[in-house]
């Protein structure tokens, strides 16, 4: 089942199944554990999952905890709006394989 957390303005992250405030950190263990978040904008409804996973990478990537390989990240912003608009075969495929064995076929991004 997919947990559904509410973003508010002040960028306060709430998980409506515990019922209280959570932080980045927080969500990125509950993914590690293997739980699926879909993230919206309390006031507007948008889907803000996409936003707010990055961000987890992003502060990931500032705390010294590399996620993914630097080529990869190259290779993601190299296609852009093609890695959005196929990232469902992405995300499938990567869940499917591992994360580690997708990277080292370079099936995707033929660079790494």
């Amino acid at each position: 089942m997919i947990r559904l957390i509410k973003r508010y303005g002040s960028r306060k992250l709430y998980d409506t199944e515990e019922s209280r405030y959570v932080s980045l950190d927080e969500l990125a263990g509950w993914i590690r554990a293997g739980q699926q978040i879909r993230v919206i904008d309390n006031k507007t409804a948008d889907d803000v999952t996409s936003q707010t996973l990055t961000q987890i990478i992003s502060e990931e990537g500032r705390k010294g905890t590399a996620l993914l390989p630097n080529e990869l990240l190259h290779e993601l912003i190299r296609i852009g709006e093609e890695a959005v608009s196929t990232g469902a075969v992405l995300e499938w495929t990567v869940a499917r394989q591992g994360a580690s064995d997708f990277i080292a076929t370079g099936y995707y991004f033929p660079l790494i």
